[in-house]
């Protein structure tokens, strides 16, 4: 679209002035929310296959808390092992799978540990990177 609008044969101040917020403003807002909504997209998918899964089966899917055999605490689950180093490395896929492994405690504790870390993995749910980043 933006060739479009550039390209068309329109001379004077107002088409300047319109091209010229065209390019410097509106461009780049509409490409930002595209980029929101692909983020959203991509939350809601995660989320309706969640649900699909834990309303699979006779008796829906495991619920995992806190005191839940394996759920780890944060130091467990980032542990000397890596797992943090691991996960940063790791697909978008792979990390949405690690971060809904963790109680809601261990994730808002990874949060206010490592914002920095967490509001860049791009598996993690746009508003608990959005949180990350508020930190």
């Amino acid at each position: 679209m933006s060739r479009e609008i550039v390209g068309v044969v329109w001379l004077g101040k107002d088409a300047s002035d319109f091209k010229g917020k065209w390019v410097d403003e509106v461009s780049p807002a509409i490409l930002e929310l595209v980029g929101s909504l692909r983020l959203f997209g991509e939350e809601l998918r995660h989320q309706a296959a969640e649900q699909d899964t834990a309303s699979a089966g006779a008796g829906g899917g495991e619920v995992r808390t806190a005191n839940a055999p394996g759920a780890g605490t944060p130091k467990t689950v980032m542990g000397d092992s890596g797992e943090l180093d691991r996960i940063k490395d790791a697909s978008p896929e792979e990390q949405r799978d690690w971060w809904a492994s963790l109680s809601e405690d261990e994730c808002h504790e990874l949060i206010e540990k490592y914002p920095d870390v967490i509001g860049n993995l791009d598996g993690i749910p746009l508003l608990d990177r959005a949180d990350a980043n508020q930190v």
